[in-house]
């Protein structure tokens, strides 16, 4: 509740019932096992969960909806977006501008009661194509959490270690990573984007904000709200129906971060 991206998610989900009258709470994963859940219609999981805790969701009965991966494996509906082909778009744009040196602040994510590490789909696409390409670089890569701190220590970190070798291009896993990384380098002198570019995700309200504004992919993260709710209410009324998983488009947001 306390991530942008999240937030918008859910309030995409809240407008989307309160336009057809029907009321929501928002619950944990750990609240719902306090609770009588036979009180709800149904439930809209966001975020990433592992098997135990989707069995842990399913044992309720009620019609689920997950937003953030594909859960068809489980036979359930599912939204989610597209980060594969951004990362594509990004390599290919700066490719074309004849820069070859691109690095990655990714973020790790875990899912609910921390049981395991997400896969990351951004991680999987930069490095398999930029292997194919034969300009992966292992040192050009940090991982860390989503959020200002650990891009400001990340992109610290990939100031120090590769001095003059400090890629041309970052991708970074989250806007709020970004701010943080803008901080590094604004610290070391470092120009944005004229020896730096940026691109982050999410396209959250502080993306427009920052200074220089970022570069980013837009998610649209209130629409995946709706369609989840939509299919929620397609469950209900037809709790036979064939799942579905439903993957939205994101859009790149050139601001003045990035070449």
């Amino acid at each position: 509740m306390n991530d942008l991206y999240y937030y918008q998610i859910q309030y995409g989900i809240e407008s989307e019932a309160a336009a057809v009258g029907v009321a929501t709470e928002r619950l944990s994963l750990t609240a719902s096992v306090q609770i009588n859940m036979d009180q709800y219609s149904g439930i809209i999981a966001i975020g990433k969960f592992d098997r135990t805790e989707v069995e842990q969701l399913s044992h309720y009965g009620q019609p689920i909806v997950f937003i953030g991966e594909n859960y068809l494996l489980h036979r359930f509906d599912s939204v989610q977006s597209d980060f594969v082909s951004p990362v594509h778009w990004i390599i290919n744009h700066f490719i074309d501008l004849n820069i070859t040196d691109i690095g990655m602040l990714a973020g790790k994510e875990q899912t609910t009661t921390h049981h395991s590490t997400v896969r990351d789909p951004r991680i999987a696409t930069f490095t398999s194509r930029m292997t194919e390409l034969g300009l992966f670089e292992e040192r050009f890569f940090f991982q860390g959490a989503y959020n200002p701190d650990s891009g400001y220590e990340l992109m610290n970190n990939a100031i120090h270690t590769l001095q003059d070798r400090l890629p041309h291009v970052f991708i970074i896993g989250s806007d709020a990573m970004a701010i943080g990384a803008l901080r590094a380098l604004r610290q070391s002198n470092i120009e944005v984007p004229n020896r730096v570019s940026l691109i982050s995700f999410n396209d959250v309200a502080i993306a427009k904000y920052a200074s220089p504004t970022l570069s980013t992919v837009h998610v649209h993260t209130e629409l995946m709200g709706q369609k989840a709710f939509e299919l929620l209410l397609k469950r209900i009324k037809n709790p036979q129906k064939v799942p579905e998983a439903i993957l939205l488009g994101t859009t790149i947001i050139k601001r003045e971060s990035s070449l």
